[in-house]
């Protein structure tokens, strides 16, 4: 949990004390490096919705690595100036410059949509149990054959939630990043919200189906990172005209292809060696295997590998003697393990 989190489930939890929660949110969140005005302004009023954005990136750190632990690139963490709350997050002296210094990649392009989506996620799934004021749930759905009941997630709350706060981490102007980036995140939204489930239950007599009840249901958010990696592996170089160095918005909405795509405007790095500047680790002493994904002659560049042999213990064939006594033997086996040079 980080600091930020940790205080502001603090304060969310304590609402008796309304006015000095209220004070204490607006100090915290005025301390928060990297946040915009906006962001400041949502952190402060909304600490219940603000819980769930935190959650919701480190959802998506936790889903990035899933989907990529195959990959050179294996998000081992977020390129620097994409964290929405970094962890020294009121250390002046340590913070990195939050400037954009990564390139503009198809790696890149799969963090903001997968991003976006799992804040989307995290806040309608708050907004569902209750955690998040003035927030209920969606009833206003209707179909001529079924009608609705249930706790259907308040997409509408949580999708605009999320555009607000997400988007206005992007800089003022119209350069080329900006745009793709607000491009990717609205892309991660369309993920989440086409993801949702509909569950019914029918009523009638022996098994007939005379009426029908209806709800919207969350998906497991690994439904919906599988989906933004699909889209990663679909995603679209964009080239500038004329070597200018600009991306018009209108551009993208005017092209059907572009408007459902993950975007990327740089070719990838090999990812082969690490790099500070661009937020990733490189692949030396990476775990591989012979074959499959995370094959050594994938991850390691043509660099090789070492196999290290080792013994290891573990208690076997257990079985209860008498009662309540637990015997086991204790079994040795051998592991290989490889690792890129």
């Amino acid at each position: 949990m980080t600091p930020l989190l940790f205080y502001l489930f603090i304060i969310a939890t304590n609402r008796f004390f309304s006015s000095v929660h209220s004070f204490s949110a607006v100090r915290i969140c005025s301390k928060a490096i990297g946040l915009t005005g906006r962001q400041r302004s949502i952190c402060s009023s909304r600490p219940d919705a603000m819980i769930a954005i935190i959650e919701g990136e480190e959802l998506a750190k936790e889903e990035c690595r899933y989907q990529f632990r195959n990959h050179r690139w294996n998000c081992a963490r977020f390129p620097p100036g994409v964290e929405l709350f970094p962890k020294n997050y009121t250390d002046n002296k340590t913070h990195r410059n939050f400037s954009k210094s990564h390139r503009a990649t198809r790696e890149v392009a799969a963090v903001y949509g997968m991003r976006s989506s799992a804040v989307a996620f995290s806040i309608a799934k708050h907004c569902s149990q209750g955690h998040i004021p003035n927030c209920s749930c969606d009833r206003k759905r209707r179909a001529d054959d079924w009608s609705w009941s249930g706790c259907s997630p308040n997409l509408r709350y949580s999708l605009g939630l999320t555009k607000i706060f997400v988007d206005s981490k992007e800089r003022p102007g119209s350069n080329r990043e900006k745009v793709m980036n607000i491009h990717n995140n609205a892309v991660g939204r369309k993920i989440m919200r086409k993801s949702m489930e509909t569950k019914c239950k029918c009523h009638g007599t022996s098994g007939s189906c005379a009426k029908k009840t209806c709800w919207k249901s969350l998906p497991t958010f690994r439904q919906v990172g599988k989906k933004v990696y699909k889209h990663y592996k679909k995603a679209r170089p964009v080239s500038t005209s004329n070597g200018r160095m600009r991306l018009r918005r209108s551009e993208i909405q005017r092209n059907k292809v572009l408007r459902k795509h993950l975007i990327y405007l740089s070719k990838s790095p090999s990812y082969c060696e690490a790099d500070e500047r661009e937020g990733f680790e490189g692949t030396r002493r990476r775990r591989c295997s012979l074959k499959g994904p995370a094959s050594c002659r994938r991850l390691c560049c043509e660099r090789g590998f070492t196999l290290q042999v080792f013994n290891q213990t573990e208690k076997c064939h257990c079985k209860f003697q008498w009662c309540c006594k637990l015997v086991c033997q204790t079994c040795y086996n051998t592991v290989k393990e490889r690792l890129c040079n």
